[in-house]
């Protein structure tokens, strides 16, 4: 039972790895053209590279009350021939579509080691998506809604305004993505964006201020006064969460070095002989060991063994040799005071 379950848990987790990586989104583009009556005609462009063999590339869209999509069309610009568009939904509202690739759902396209490009083409009208509040109107727009399994690494937008609407105030969300503006003309503006990370809505704002009494039947309880605080808001929390972020993360980078910085490591001890037989304090080995062993009278075999050695070292005592250059006895060169008794138990 327990190989049957590791084996189901490792062919899912293979089949998330593959899905993942099977395909890219090198680019896409988004175009729209605004209208004074409150409608306005889409045109997407996306482009997918494929890895694995396949059989249909997807696209959806969906919008609320009142806005309504007609006429809907579909274009393969590069790749396969399409054998058919397959609509799991189609409503005024919702549409989710496959190009099949394949001749039926069982087969699969092959593909070339350099991977396979496949570009189609989604041109749709919108009406009624111009939102007319109080004392202001807008164009509240996704260019990519979220559920994109890969990130886009390029997306084009062009968006056309009427003149008679007055320079727009212009936004776009989310806050951090790297966006590049160009001005082409009065009221007809170019974005690009980068590196749109994967499951990220990418969304415009044009907001034009005292425009009422449009064509349009999309009507909000809002005034302007509104969406400068809701932007003022969103930008302020968005940028709370990014400090918070950058805080959690240096807190949690540094407590691990703060603690190995504190216990961590052996405290620092200031020896500065030059081999490391040599003692770091200045008394006798004899006072040493009487010391760390409480024996304050007679000093032990340790602390005379060691004594000797240190006196044979400062030169107040020699071994003396025989022939076979054995040591057989000690011969006292000079007598120091703190070491008078030391050496009154060798005369003994």
């Amino acid at each position: 039972m327990k190989t049957i379950i590791l084996f189901l848990l490792f062919s899912l987790f293979y089949s998330i790895i593959s899905f993942s990586i099977s395909f890219e989104i090198p680019e896409r583009s988004y175009s729209i053209v605004l209208y004074k009556d409150g409608s306005a005609t889409v045109t997407e462009r996306i482009t997918y590279k494929i890895k694995q063999p396949f059989r249909y590339v997807s696209w959806a869209i969906d919008f609320e009350e009142p806005v309504k999509i007609e006429d809907l069309r579909v274009e393969v610009l590069q790749g396969p021939t399409p054998s058919q568009i397959i609509y799991d939904e189609k409503t005024i509202r919702n549409i989710s579509l496959r190009v099949l690739f394949s001749r039926s759902m069982e087969e699969y396209v092959s593909v070339p080691n350099e991977g396979q490009i496949v570009e189609i083409a989604v041109s749709y009208l919108l009406r009624d998506i111009l939102m007319e509040g109080k004392d202001f109107s807008q164009l509240f727009i996704k260019y990519i809604g979220k559920g994109t399994v890969v990130p886009t690494m390029l997306l084009k937008v062009r968006v056309v305004l009427p003149l008679e609407f007055g320079k727009p105030l212009i936004y776009h969300h989310p806050w951090g993505l790297h966006i590049t503006r160009n001005d082409v003309a009065s009221n007809i503006y170019e974005f690009t964006f980068r590196r749109v990370p994967k499951d990220t809505f990418v969304e415009g704002r044009f907001v034009f201020p005292q425009i009422t009494n449009t064509e349009t039947k999309y009507f909000i309880d809002a005034s302007m006064s509104d969406v400068e605080k809701e932007e003022k808001a969103y930008l302020l929390k968005t940028r709370l969460l990014v400090v918070f972020a950058i805080i959690y993360v240096v807190v949690v980078a540094a407590f691990p070095f703060y603690v190995y910085r504190r216990y961590g490591r052996e405290e620092k001890i200031d020896y500065q002989a030059e081999y490391e037989r040599e003692i770091p304090y200045n008394d006798p080995p004899e006072l040493v060991n009487a010391i760390v062993k409480r024996l304050c009278q007679t000093p032990d075999d340790d602390a005379i063994s060691a004594a000797i050695l240190d006196m044979v070292k400062t030169g107040e005592v020699e071994f003396v040799e025989n022939q076979k250059r054995e040591i057989v006895g000690i011969k006292i060169l000079k007598q120091s005071k703190k070491r008078s008794k030391l050496i009154d138990c060798f005369a003994e």
